[in-house]
């Protein structure tokens, strides 16, 4: 996902693209899915078709949790960025 986001909007530089890592960082997080509700249960994974024995209950925050970490990818959004 990173190298995406550095293809799309990193800047032409020598004989490569550059971009700083917390740029590339900033951007991952800014757009992560955090729906994660922390001390909620979440049915993450019956809605997947799975069974409700893999369901759980969201331990953390919204910023770092035990079911998302700092959150899901959004990698369409990321490289659309502008």
């Amino acid at each position: 996902m990173a190298a995406l986001i550095v293809q799309a909007h990193a800047r032409a530089k020598g004989h490569g693209f550059l971009a700083r890592p917390g740029t590339v960082r900033s951007i991952l997080l800014m757009l992560a899915d955090r729906s994660c509700l922390p001390g909620r249960w979440t049915e993450i994974y019956t809605d997947e078709g799975r069974p409700a024995e893999f369901d759980a209950v969201c331990d953390g925050t919204t910023a770092n949790n035990g079911l998302y970490g700092e959150g899901i990818v959004n990698a369409a959004a990321a490289v659309a960025r502008t």
